[in-house]
């Protein structure tokens, strides 16, 4: 690796880590946020992006800031209306690979079948202050800031025209795609998970897929349901295919060989403190 590069990469990443309120007022919706767990099996996850990635393009010196093993979207109530969320609270948007704490948020079909017992994983609302909370200590957090953010579009265009219009239509999207997806589960395909980073296990899933008589491609990893709602908001052009991408791609696509090559979203990142309960 050059040295160069390896300085473009660690300019992303700030070498502080910061306190969870120092950064609340600075959140925006779309924004997001990458989970890096030590343990258990989303570990393995961060050890094959560590194999996927160009070998000329790491090395040991940026460390483990470069993997992932889980993202999600921040949502708050200005983007998700009449759903109980709290103004000034900022929510995490995700598909989750276990059952979870705290539960979804109530109002949504995520939690009508956590109250059930028929919730396993899969897409979910949840607060984000009280989800960093609850993450064990061998769990990192990252804040990825995106480079063009709807959100902050909408709100630039409303405020030079002195109306609402930008930002109550980008609601009203995200609403009807919150509907769609609420509830969606979790892939757990080992097969389909290997192949976001494995030339071989993508080829294996494409297989399937042909033979498949059941064409239900429903369910979701964290990072599709991330590039499968950023398709549906400009973020990612459509030409992407969702299903090839893992959490470090999203954050760092030029360590990676993906056809099409994926467009850099993530400015900075900024490493979190632990947060205690709210």
């Amino acid at each position: 690796m050059s040295d160069e590069y390896k300085e473009f990469v660690s300019q992303r990443i700030r070498p502080e880590s910061v306190e969870f309120e120092e950064i609340r007022p600075r959140l925006q919706p779309f924004d997001l946020i990458f989970w890096r767990s030590l343990s258990g099996i989303p570990a393995t996850v961060a050890t094959g992006e560590r194999s996927a990635a160009i070998p000329e393009r790491v090395a040991d010196t940026l460390g483990d800031d470069v993997y992932f093993t889980h993202v999600g979207i921040v949502v708050t109530s200005e983007l998700l209306t009449g759903r109980g969320l709290q103004p000034g609270r900022p929510y995490f948007y995700e598909s989750h690979w276990k059952s979870i704490a705290p539960p979804p948020l109530a109002g949504t079909r995520a939690r009508q079948l956590f109250d059930r017992k028929k919730y396993a994983s899969g897409v979910v609302l949840r607060d984000l202050e009280q989800v960093l909370a609850d993450t064990s200590k061998d769990v990192h957090a990252m804040w990825g800031r995106l480079i063009c953010n709807p959100w902050v579009i909408a709100k630039s265009r409303d405020t030079m025209v002195g109306n609402h219009v930008a930002t109550a239509q980008l609601a009203s999207k995200f609403a009807a795609q919150f509907e769609l997806y609420d509830g969606r589960l979790y892939n757990s395909s080992l097969i389909k998970l290997a192949a976001t980073v494995s030339p071989i296990a993508s080829a294996l899933r494409s297989w399937m897929k042909r033979i498949s008589m059941k064409q239900d491609e429903t369910p979701m990893f964290c990072s599709e349901f991330v590039g499968t709602i950023y398709q549906e908001f400009g973020i990612y052009p459509s030409d992407i295919s969702p299903e090839d991408l893992h959490p470090a791609a999203i954050a760092f696509p030029d360590l990676y060989n993906i056809d099409p090559p994926l467009p850099l979203i993530v400015s900075e990142l900024y490493k979190l403190k632990a947060v205690s309960a709210p």
